[in-house]
């Protein structure tokens, strides 16, 4: 069976005419379920299509989540198609934005945002989707018509722009790039809906023929004479099965993707040069029970960013843990001096005097205890890029304004999870003791 993933926007999806309950697009219509149907003809195998098509979804969903869902996947193939919804003028628009810190930008995602979470994204796709990788495929961007050009002028050069920095990022990792720009001048005027931007079913058809034909030509070019179908099975293993109810499975998808980051940090870990051996089950398992502790209150956004911080790191032969600890000991100077840490650093400290000072029979955070946790936090925080920092303060100030005390909860997840019960059970029988 292929595994393929299209991750895009609206393109991908059916949809009503604009101001009216006329179907313009159905599924059966769409360019992924359309490739689903070619690939399944002309490789002779059953395909599964993922389809994570979103309406107004962005590249920066790529680096806040999305990259996730590919990786639980596990897919083949990906196709991405995205930034029409990066680069479109953000005035006028009746469409919120996705993410509350896009509402004051114009466009949500600027050029050079746009660069940085596509190739993110694809150092992800080849470092830490299994071996081999995924192929992947690139899919640029048409341009819309001319009515909409003649509201928005800025959009038609922002389009030409982005479409220089895809073909760019595909030559750099290559990837497979799909011309719909030119497929689209190929069809003319017929190949957009009413609205002027998004295809029809006939255009769709066409591009799903492109990609079909690029996803072949591009595996057999990297497998020789396996032929497509016994290459793309020799990829990363089964998909995770999904559980009965999707809250289960979205704890499930949350505990896969700290289980990925716990693991690359103990390879970190056991890489140390203390002397000793470090991948001992007596360091190993509290390492790791520390690890799972604090990422256990962060947001899905948090540690889906610093899942890439640590891919991003191997890829440069980075090892955050020994960064961590040299800056500790005064053995490098500073490597991140986002002013950012020290907001981070502060808050996490008021918690901890917070929870000593609620539970004195559980909590110890004396001078020395509290001197010692505000160096190990700072240096921890300048291994981590500045996208996790602004996303982590974003946790931060939402716990703040809940009232919520993200020590309090961290404490109550580790003694949960070794069957010891809450912080209040605790300190109420060490009390009574």
């Amino acid at each position: 069976m292929i595994r393929l993933a299209v991750v895009g926007d609206s393109l991908g999806l059916p949809r009503f005419s604009k101001g009216s309950d006329r179907v313009d697009l159905y599924h059966e219509d769409t360019y992924p379920e359309r490739l689903r149907r070619r690939l399944r003809q002309a490789a002779a195998s059953d395909v599964m299509l993922v389809n994570l098509c979103r309406h107004a979804q962005t590249s920066l969903h790529l680096v806040r989540g999305l990259a996730t869902d590919v990786f639980l996947a596990r897919p083949h193939i990906v196709i991405v198609e995205l930034g029409l919804t990066d680069l479109w003028p953000a005035r006028g628009r009746h469409v919120p934005p996705p993410f509350p810190d896009l509402a004051d930008k114009d466009p949500w995602v600027e050029a050079t945002d746009f660069h940085r979470n596509l190739d993110r994204f694809l150092g992800f796709c080849r470092d830490a989707m299994g071996s081999p990788p995924p192929g992947v495929v690139l899919v640029n961007l048409w341009e819309a018509s001319p009515d909409q050009y003649a509201r928005h002028p800025e959009a038609l050069p922002r389009t030409r722009r982005y479409n220089t920095i895809l073909g760019e990022l595909a030559a750099r990792h290559g990837a497979g790039l799909c011309d719909a720009a030119a497929l689209c001048r190929e069809l003319g005027p017929p190949a957009l809906c009413g609205d002027g931007i998004h295809w029809t079913p006939a255009a769709c058809d066409a591009l799903a023929g492109r990609l079909c034909d690029l996803v072949l030509r591009q595996w057999n070019a990297g497998h020789g004479d396996a032929g497509p179908v016994s290459s793309l099975r020799a990829g990363p293993g089964p998909a995770p099965r999904c559980n009965h109810t999707q809250e289960n499975a979205m704890a499930t998808q949350r505990e896969t993707v700290l289980q990925a980051i716990i693991d690359a940090e103990q390879e970190m870990f056991c890489a140390l040069n203390t002397g000793e051996d470090q991948n001992t089950p007596e360091k190993i398992k509290p390492f790791r029970l520390g690890r799972w502790m604090s990422f256990s209150v962060l947001s899905d956004e948090v540690i889906d960013s610093y899942l890439l911080d640590l891919i991003q790191a191997r890829k440069e032969g980075r090892n955050l843990m020994t960064e961590k600890y040299a800056l500790m000991a005064g053995q490098i100077p500073a490597i991140n001096v986002d002013p950012v840490i020290e907001d981070i650093v502060a808050a996490e400290s008021a918690w901890m005097l917070e929870l000593a000072d609620k539970y004195p029979h559980v909590v110890s955070h004396g001078t020395d205890n509290a001197a010692y946790f505000r160096q190990y936090t700072a240096c921890e925080l300048q291994t981590y890029s500045s996208h996790t920092l602004e996303l982590l303060l974003r946790d931060i100030e939402a716990a703040r304004q809940a009232g919520l005390n993200l020590a309090e909860q961290r404490y109550d997840n580790f003694y949960t999870r070794i069957g010891k019960g809450s912080l209040r059970e605790l300190e109420a029988a060490a009390a009574a003791a």
